[in-house]
């Protein structure tokens, strides 16, 4: 994969539009494990900057259609340029490592806060007038280091890795694009006054040649199925009876946003991967209305949402009858097969945004229902205006925010298709540039095909039952059902529908009751700029509940329109099936593996070795503050200690303190307690030993040092080894040995101040 390079040739401030408190005014974007990034948008942003400044230059490839083509524009053209944001060599890998790898020696020293001060610095400034301090201006700037922490002996500068793909073959719009980087050499807030410097390159390996061929087997299948189409014209029906369902999974490559109407849809909606699939469909060509038709209109194929994979199990919206009980430490319970009513009274709250899927338990080999929720976060923008490349006119419209569903995680769905369709929907999905959501060429939506898996042709499962049973029936997706040309979402026609489909009483069991949520569905059409229609829709996970005849009913079936959307699935079971899986747990949502960039693992954690040292020594001191004599040396102490080199220099310093400070009134002399405070604090050395060694000087000192070291680290469980075995973090710290002495000192002497 093609990637831009940005290399920092000074510090950086990639802004997130927001502040920390009263310490930082403007902050830098960074991820949630404290990693730094540069917004695509940003990116992207500037690459179009630089494209109209090479306009008013005179440059020939610029031109205003060309610019427009590359990026795109505001009436609905897509450009052919997409990317996604720019983040630190192994930057998955760290962040995976972080979250669930590290080592617990020193798992509290990997907040994101110490990860944030690792990559970044602070910088203050005031706003001057005549030369004079202005009042009140003082202001503080988070900026992202000019060199990489992780190289300090190397001096390497910071490089940041935005994947990109271009998406055009023609030359101009090519050079015009390298031109572009070429041309940026700032990115960020005040570019003009030192921040921002970069160099952005081209890197990576295109990959033209994979691209033409998908595509070329792409229309050979095409004009297969317009053959089979014609072939089979007079008996059609017979011939899509013979169905196959196609699983496939994909990653987040970037966040996703996934807007519905005033909610953020936290499944990939069928509609969105219907109109990527077609829009790809579309440029391959020699296709006609009946195949496309067949594909995604007229239901002949139906394409399911994408929803989170948890613990490897593409998962269901969770159904209402999984609840967790607020006063009951949020326990999951399957309130349909509890025995008894007591978990009303602990405050059911239901399960509004997760997803479930049932797997088998690894410890017991029992059935489950586990049950996560997709994080999300909250990112800020401002609105630029494209003409003058300044800040919205009306700045209280220029903020605004975004939410998205985080990167890293696996999301699954099906197509259900006539076997004879099951190559071309398969090609469809490897030739396709997954892209759902907002934003999908820059900063969101860019997604992967990670696994397609071919399930055979589709069998109808059947439910037995007995008479007067009750049956159960949850919605597995969204139900859209029209009457009399309308859309309603009234419980009585949509009663009446099952039944009918069922062969079923529409009337309720005794003691039973639906559980049924709402919500409405709609869209943006960009290339017309028009809102879709909002369709009012029965919420997937409510559940509808009905009394057998005892006949044999089937497993699944479709209600309402937008079949093809993946709509209307219901699943039918009974309360004796339910019995079977009673067990509800928290789950994981499968994440993408990492690359194992374990140089730079090892790195950080070197890093967070080194920090965890560091605040064990400043535990130390302040454990030994109220161990100080009263009547210490302490500015004394303060310059012999800067000036020893090592713990033989301290020692030899204070032994050449005169007896003549020993006081008539005082028991000790001044040097005896320095003395006795010293081996408090560091240990009784033999100076005699060290002499008698046979060591040399320097094999001296370090030996001192470690042992110092060894002496304070052994407090906590585990560090002096993990130390010991580190030489890197090892050197470092015994560097620090006079540490522990500077707090004390620097303590008692604001301490004598007070």
């Amino acid at each position: 994969m093609e990637y831009l390079e940005i290399r920092l040739r000074s510090d950086l401030c990639a802004g997130n539009g927001e502040s920390v408190g009263n310490s930082i005014d403007t902050d830098v974007c960074m991820d949630a494990v404290g990693l730094p990034y540069i917004p695509s948008r940003r990116i992207k942003g500037c690459l179009r900057q630089a494209a109209c400044d090479l306009q008013k230059m005179g440059y020939p490839e610029a031109s205003q259609k060309n610019i427009d083509s590359l990026f795109g524009d505001a009436f609905g053209q897509e450009g052919c340029f997409f990317i996604e944001n720019a983040v630190i060599e192994g930057a998955a890998s760290i962040r995976k490592y972080l979250q669930s790898e590290v080592p617990s020696v020193v798992k509290a020293a990997a907040h994101s806060s110490n990860i944030e001060r690792l990559f970044t610095t602070v910088r203050g400034q005031t706003r001057l007038e005549d030369g004079v301090k202005v009042d009140n201006s003082l202001r503080f700037t988070r900026v992202i280091s000019h060199y990489d922490p992780l190289e300090p002996e190397e001096k390497k500068e910071m490089c940041f890795q935005a994947p990109f793909f271009l998406e055009t073959d023609n030359s101009a719009l090519i050079d015009l694009f390298d031109a572009c980087c070429k041309a940026t050499r700032h990115i960020g807030t005040n570019r003009n006054r030192g921040l921002g410097n970069v160099r952005i390159t081209i890197c990576g390996k295109k990959e033209d040649k994979q691209n033409k061929q998908n595509n070329k087997l792409l229309k050979q299948e095409i004009q297969d199925v317009e053959n089979k189409n014609t072939e089979h014209h007079t008996n059609l029906e017979e011939y899509n009876s013979d169905q196959c369902v196609i699983s496939y999974t994909i990653t987040l490559d970037s966040p996703v946003t996934l807007p519905g109407c005033d909610e953020l849809n936290t499944a990939i909606p069928a509609r969105s991967v219907i109109g990527c699939m077609a829009g790809n469909y579309l440029k391959a060509g020699n296709a006609s209305d009946e195949t496309f038709n067949n594909l995604f209109l007229n239901g002949t194929v139906r394409w399911s949402a994408l929803t989170p994979v948890i613990e490897g199990a593409i998962s269901d919206p969770v159904p209402m009858m999984l609840v967790k009980l607020k006063n009951n430490e949020n326990r999951k319970i399957n309130h349909l097969v509890e025995e008894t009513d007591n978990w009303k009274t602990m405050k059911p709250k239901t399960m509004d945004g997760s997803f479930a899927a049932v797997v088998e338990e690894k410890e017991t080999r029992e059935q489950v229902y586990f049950v996560a929720e997709p994080e999300i976060h909250t990112v800020y923008h401002n609105s630029i205006n494209r003409k003058t490349a300044d800040f919205a006119e009306d700045s209280q419209n220029s903020l605004y925010m975004q939410d998205s569903i985080d990167a890293g995680m696996i999301y699954g769905g099906t197509v259900t298709c006539p076997k004879y369709m099951e190559n071309l929907i398969t090609l469809c999905l490897k030739t396709a540039s997954l892209r759902f959501g907002r934003s999908r060429s820059a900063q969101y939506a860019a997604c992967s095909l990670k696994e397609i898996v071919k399930g055979g042709k589709k069998t109808q499962n059947t439910v037995k039952t007995q008479k007067e049973e009750v049956v159960y029936v949850i919605l597995k997706s969204d139900l859209i059902y029209s009457k009399n040309g309308a859309y309603t979402t009234d419980s009585g026609d949509i009663r009446s529908a099952i039944a009918d489909k069922l062969a079923l009483s529409s009337d309720h069991p005794e003691h039973c009751i639906d559980y049924c949520r709402y919500h409405t569905i709609g869209g943006y059409q960009s290339v017309w700029q028009l809102q879709k229609p909002q369709i009012p829709a029965v919420k997937a996970g409510s559940i509808y509940c009905f009394k057998s005849n005892g006949e044999t009913l089937p497993e699944e079936i479709i209600i309402g329109g937008f079949s093809q959307e993946g709509m209307g699935v219901c699943r039918i079971t009974t309360r004796e099936k339910l019995m079977n899986i009673t067990k509800v747990r928290a789950g994981e949502i499968d994440r993408v593996e990492a690359d194992n960039k374990q140089d730079r693992k090892d790195k950080i954690y070197t890093e967070l070795l080194v920090l965890t040292g560091i605040e064990t020594m400043q535990r130390y001191a302040l454990d030994h503050l109220d161990e100080m004599p009263a009547n210490l040396p302490i500015a004394r102490l303060r310059l012999m200690l800067s000036e020893a080199d090592s713990y033989e220099d301290l020692q030899n310093l204070i032994n050449g303190m005169k007896e003549s400070d020993v006081s008539s009134e005082k028991v000790t002399s001044k040097r005896e307690d320095s003395t006795r405070f010293l081996e408090s604090i560091y240990g009784k050395m033999s100076l005699d030993e060290e002499k008698s060694s046979g060591k040399k000087k320097s094999e001296d000192t370090d030996s001192s040092k470690k042992r110092i070291l060894k002496k304070i680290l052994q407090s906590e469980t585990g560090l002096w080894e993990a130390v010991e075995k580190n030489q890197t973090a090892e050197n470092i710290l015994m560097k620090k040995w006079k540490l522990p002495l500077e707090i004390l000192l620097h303590a008692q002497h604001y301490r004598k101040e007070r």
